[in-house]
């Protein structure tokens, strides 16, 4: 396995990487494969944030499958469906959920309905990149992956404007083979459900954590099976930590920052540039 030290090449190196394989893509006329974007959430006020992030994908809406489970309150969800009903742009399937389900279990909901060739688990409170799905797609396809994981990514801190790499690692993976677990953003994980069985685990936290060591856990039992594993870019994608705020994952601040490289302070000006360097 091929690894790359991180350092700020690294990061160059990660979107030569990315760019060298749309023009590839371009090139050979990469299929536009059957996709589903699954997401679950239990909180009303960040649904137009997955809204937005779907809309923005420059893959064709036509291929991509929405299954979006409203773990919370029915009457929330039904006026915020109604709402929504008439944008055409959305290949949409909406399922309320009762509350009391785990988050495990709703994703496992989700992934029932599923028909996409690849599935994309995507979270309620981040931003995807224009590029996300697409990119993901024809990496997929060039690397021949069945299991795409983001081990490396953006992080920014609404409260304090502080957007960093992270996390600090050793190695840095672009489009190589993964063969054990290691810490990836829950909110980028890929896969072709066809090949891969893995279901989520029935707990309210730590879920996308316990379904990449149990997917790693069947690839090893079942070697026949062969499936590969491969770590994506650190581009598309940053994900969003608001103090005082309900995430899922729970942090400390100061641990995060401590474990972030590159970390940078940002005006509210120099915030949408420098995003749209990260949102290639």
């Amino acid at each position: 396995m091929s690894l790359v030290p991180y350092n700020s090449n690294s990061l160059l190196y990660s979107a030569e990487k990315m760019i060298s394989m749309r023009k590839k893509a371009l090139k050979n006329s990469f299929p536009l494969i059957p996709v589903t974007i699954i997401c679950v959430s239990n909180r009303p006020k960040m649904w137009l944030n997955v809204v937005q992030n779907i809309k923005r994908q420059t893959y064709p809406a036509d291929k991509i499958q929405i299954i979006f489970v409203a773990n919370t309150h029915e009457d929330k969800f039904l006026q915020w469906k109604f709402s929504t009903n008439n944008d055409e742009r959305l290949n949409k399937s909406y399922y309320w959920f009762k509350a009391f389900h785990s988050l495990g279990k709703s994703l496992n909901f989700a992934l029932s309905h599923a028909n996409g060739e690849i599935v994309f688990k995507m979270d309620d409170d981040d931003i995807y990149g224009d590029n996300y799905v697409k990119d993901t797609v024809n990496a997929m396809i060039d690397t021949n992956a069945d299991v795409m994981l983001k081990p490396n990514a953006w992080i920014y801190f609404t409260q304090r404007k502080y957007i960093a790499f992270y996390p600090r690692l050793d190695l840095y993976y672009t489009y190589e083979e993964m063969q054990k677990p290691t810490p990836v953003f829950g909110g980028c994980l890929t896969w072709r459900p066809r090949r891969v069985k893995t279901r989520f685990q029935d707990i309210g936290k730590g879920e996308d954590t316990h379904w990449v060591k149990d997917m790693f856990e069947e690839k090893r039992k079942y070697m026949d099976k062969n499936i590969k594993v491969v770590a994506g870019d650190a581009y598309n994608y940053v994900w969003i930590r608001k103090q005082n705020v309900e995430h899922t994952y729970k942090f400390d601040y100061d641990n995060i920052i401590n474990k972030t490289n590159g970390l940078f302070c940002l005006t509210s000006d120099k915030l949408k540039e420098t995003l749209k360097t990260i949102l290639i």
